[in-house]
């Protein structure tokens, strides 16, 4: 959807292509959150969910702050590149976190 958004130059298609990416993007964080608490100990889960989440806020707000330097710097033109960038970023996380529960030994 991110590259239909950057080649294809329709009004229509690039909001609805964006409304799909919204709705995907959605459940990630919440996922993140699901995957942190089944993987890290009991009572790490207070301190680690507190610090994803102060990340979280800090990406909210950084990431956004770039994207509107570069615009009023460069254009709109850059938006198309700097959300293929973060998705691109994001699955690459993605792929690097671990998929199975690690086997505890007690």
């Amino acid at each position: 959807m991110n590259i239909l958004i950057l080649l294809v130059p329709s009004f229509i298609e690039n909001a609805v292509s964006t409304a799909i990416i919204g709705t995907v993007y959605g459940p990630v964080f919440p996922a993140n959150l699901a995957a942190a608490r089944d993987l890290l100990p009991a009572e790490l889960h207070m301190v680690s969910l507190a610090i994803i989440a102060a990340c979280a806020s800090f990406g909210a707000a950084l990431f956004p702050f770039i994207t509107g330097l570069l615009s009023t710097t460069v254009g709109a033109r850059t938006f198309p590149y700097i959300t293929i960038a973060q998705t691109v970023a994001m699955f690459c996380i993605w792929i690097l976190s671990p998929s199975r529960l690690p086997a505890r030994q007690n």
